[in-house]
């Protein structure tokens, strides 16, 4: 058939990937092939399992899928195969870098190389880069509250605090603690238990030189 000769293996474009401690993630890699078609993509490791001698993905919570495939058509420039990249990352994952592949093959079966080279990342190899919760949220100063002394919040003055901080930032995780010093210092703790802080003089202010 037409496709006896062809030696070119699938393209793939991937991304700088980065995730954080207790939140989803969705990204998407596309594959082209010279032939138009693609008929398996596989994420992995670069090394093989020592067990099965198989390849094998980790971390376990990064999944992936891809619809169409094996159908003519499906891998051209115009019309690139879309591997979805997606999981929920576990709140104890520890902070750091993994890097993996996307390995296609196409009808002919040729098949994606696995380059070791970082000149290939955002390709057929990606990093994923792992950040605590607090990477991911910039909060934003709430309404400032008025205290009768600025030294020594009464606790209604703190929950008055507490309630603005969560006013002023709705996509802060529901389960992110907010907790307030007697001095205003706000302290934001994610579910990763990693933190942020508000200084007082952002968050209030005193009443009697107002």
């Amino acid at each position: 058939g037409p496709g006896s000769n062809d030696t070119e293996a699938p393209q793939v474009k991937s991304g700088d990937y980065v995730v954080y401690r207790g939140e989803s993630f969705e990204y998407y890699a596309e594959i082209t092939d010279n032939s138009g078609q693609v008929n398996n993509v596989v994420v992995r490791n670069v090394e093989l399992d020592k067990k099965t001698n198989m390849p094998y993905l980790t971390p376990d919570w990064l999944k992936y899928s891809t619809d169409n495939l094996g159908q003519p058509g499906n891998a051209t420039v115009e019309n690139p195969l879309r591997t979805k990249l997606y999981g929920n990352v576990p709140l104890d994952t520890v902070v750091g870098i993994y890097t993996r592949y996307i390995v296609a093959t196409d009808p002919a079966n040729n098949t994606t190389r696995m380059i070791q080279n970082p000149n290939r990342d955002g390709l057929e190899r990606f990093v994923l880069t792992v950040k605590s919760q607090n990477e991911k949220y910039d909060p934003a100063d709430p309404s400032v509250t008025y205290v009768n002394n600025l030294s020594n919040l009464s606790t209604s003055e703190r929950d008055a605090v507490a309630a603005a901080v969560r006013a002023a930032n709705p996509s802060l995780p529901s389960a992110a603690k907010i907790t307030v010093s007697q001095n205003g210092t706000v302290t934001i703790t994610y579910p990763d238990r990693s933190t942020d802080t508000i200084p007082a003089n952002r968050v209030v202010k005193d009443l009697q030189i107002s």
